[in-house]
């Protein structure tokens, strides 16, 4: 969980680089926000290194709820750097020979991320297999980029997409250094709590 936090520190920090001091009235909202993603970092890193059972339940409840609102603030980052256009204009060596002329299709890209949230669902939209055909048909995709271009945004919108196909699913924030038995301990966890107790229509977002 605290990796969520790290990386938005990572974004935060990176908005009150020079170009965007210049805009009047950001730097302190955004050095606001660093302090206020610093304190929730702190707390969920201290929970997380908790002996098993150390934590209540009310904690937890916390430290899932803060989950959700530093996913909330990293969309919002997003956006904002997308909608921002750079003050400073990029060197012209930063722009590949090869960049096709025409880049409507790219501007297009960086409003939203419909497109590429149907492209990678889209495979999956199919009647689940079973059994052993299940098995050969295990799909793993991989998003890169850079810090702040959205990836997390869009793996949880791919996510969302894919709930009526598939309803038991698990997410896991990976922080630096990899620690596998504890991620890998927290997605089966929660896929676990979702077979013991198994979501409704509308814990899925699924609306008649």
């Amino acid at each position: 969980m605290e990796g969520a936090a790290q990386s938005l520190l990572s974004n935060a920090g990176q908005l009150l680089s020079k170009e965007y001091q210049q805009i009047r009235g950001v730097g302190g909202q955004v050095v606001e926000l660093r302090d206020e993603l610093d304190a929730i970092n702190a707390l969920l890193i201290m929970q997380s290194e908790a002996e098993e059972g150390a934590v209540d339940r009310f904690v937890q409840v916390c430290m899932r709820q803060l989950l959700e609102v530093a996913y909330d603030a990293e969309d919002c980052i997003d956006l904002y750097r997308r909608r921002s256009p750079p003050l400073l204009p990029a060197p012209m060596s930063a722009v590949s020979s090869t960049t096709p002329a025409n880049n409507t299709d790219h501007r297009r890209r960086l409003v939203g991320i419909e497109d590429q949230a149907n492209a990678l669902a889209a495979p999956l939209k199919v009647q689940p297999p079973v059994g052993q055909e299940a098995v050969e048909r295990m799909a793993v995709f991989s998003i890169v980029g850079f810090g702040g271009l959205g990836k997390t945004t869009l793996a949880v919108e791919v996510r969302r997409r894919l709930e009526a196909e598939f309803p038991w699913q698990a997410m896991v924030s990976v922080s630096q250094p990899f620690e596998p038995s504890r991620d890998l301990k927290v997605l089966l966890k929660d896929l676990l709590q979702q077979v013991v107790k198994p979501k409704t229509a509308n814990d899925r977002g699924i609306k008649d």
